[in-house]
């Protein structure tokens, strides 16, 4: 990439912010960390190639009204999961201008599906006998999103829809809309899934929709971190990552598989401070792109917790980044093919903040300015 480009122009911007931020934190005495570190600038170092990507998921309003000021305050970004059903559905919910508005402040939109349907296969616990109408399963989660499904033990299949869904003595199960017409016995190996049609317009219509804001959207989020084989073959025709495919959280480059990534729970309660900070020594030491997961509508994803772990990263010199920024540093994505797209998406109320790409993005950074001086000052 062109170290003049926007995109680049963008990072080094935000990499300056951070840097001044940990001036003036360093200038009033204030540690980093409860190690009493000092905070350093976002990323840069000529020996460290370490990248931390911070991932949010659902998107719920607090992903402006929370999280959203803690990042601009530290002058870095994230990358959002966003449900496209949720979008403009409710005050509860983002809606499209705040889409954009996370775009415009340097943060990625990427697709969590378009209803939050889980993507995986699911044993079936039971021998089916033809008439019944109840599927005995591992999980019930299938339930919470009714829809054809697809029973098969590898060699015989059959579909049927879901109607609901509940535990009894003998287990969780699905209630279908008809009875199965076919018995299966369980120690074949029996598993359900949503047919291939319902897991296309999960995949697809989400991405769709979404971009519909004018924003871009290259890569998947798995809801529930559920991830199933035939979903594994179809993500791909879609999308160009998957975050979550694991739980761990440090992603290798040499051996990257893009659809096999893993993330980090950090909410307190997840992940204690010590854990954290070895997380971080782990990242920076391995040269690796470390993800981190969290939910801002939850109470125990603190702003307390959010800035420490992006000091954390600053105090390790590595560069916070969104996933699809990790990916093309990587060489694992074609830039040419994840451009930001121009916020063309539908106007109203501006009270969440402008649209405008360019006004967005500089609003915040005379903000941030503003405090690191108001910060400066404050010494003398």
């Amino acid at each position: 990439m062109d170290e003049t480009g926007p995109e680049q122009s963008r990072r080094g911007v935000l990499r300056a912010i951070g840097g001044g931020v940990g001036v003036a934190m360093a200038g009033n005495g204030i540690a980093g960390s409860a190690l009493g570190q000092t905070t350093t600038g976002n990323g840069g170092g000529s020996d460290n190639t370490s990248k931390l990507v911070f991932t949010y998921d659902d998107s719920p309003a607090e992903d402006v009204t929370k999280t959203l000021p803690i990042h601009q305050e530290e002058g870095v970004p994230a990358s959002i999961g966003a449900v496209s059903s949720h979008i403009n559905h409710s005050e509860e919910w983002l809606s499209g201008q705040q889409l954009q508005k996370l775009e415009s402040e340097g943060w990625e939109i990427m697709s969590h599906t378009a209803e939050h349907r889980a993507l995986d296969e699911i044993e079936v616990t039971r021998d089916v006998a033809p008439g019944d109408t109840k599927l005995y399963v591992e999980s019930n989660i299938h339930s919470r999103t009714p829809d054809p499904i697809l029973i098969s033990d590898g060699e015989t299949e059959t579909t049927a829809t879901i109607v609901d869904g509940g535990e009894d003595a003998n287990g969780e199960y699905l209630e279908l809309e008809s009875s199965v017409g076919q018995s299966f016995s369980a120690s074949d190996g029996v598993t359900e899934r949503f047919t291939d049609e319902v897991l296309r317009s999960a995949l697809e219509n989400s991405k769709t929709a979404l971009e519909q804001y004018g924003v871009t959207v290259s890569n998947l989020v798995l809801p529930y971190d559920r991830y199933g084989e035939r979903a594994k073959e179809l993500i791909p025709e879609y999308y160009d990552a998957v975050p979550n495919a694991d739980y761990g959280g440090v992603n290798h480059v040499d051996d990257l598989d893009p659809y096999e990534m893993e993330r980090k729970y950090f909410a307190m309660g997840r992940s204690g401070v010590t854990e954290l900070g070895d997380f971080m020594d782990t990242v920076a030491d391995e040269n690796a792109i470390g993800i981190l997961a969290g939910h801002s509508q939850s109470e125990e994803l603190t702003p307390d917790r959010i800035r420490l772990a992006i000091r954390m990263a600053k105090e390790r010199d590595i560069e916070i980044v969104t996933l699809r920024e990790a990916l093309q540093d990587a060489g694992v994505v074609d830039e040419s093919n994840t451009s930001t797209s121009e916020s063309t998406g539908p106007s109203g109320d501006d009270s969440t903040g402008s649209s405008d790409s360019s006004g967005g993005f500089f609003d915040s950074l005379a903000q941030t300015i503003s405090n690191i001086i108001d910060s400066v000052l404050s010494v003398f």
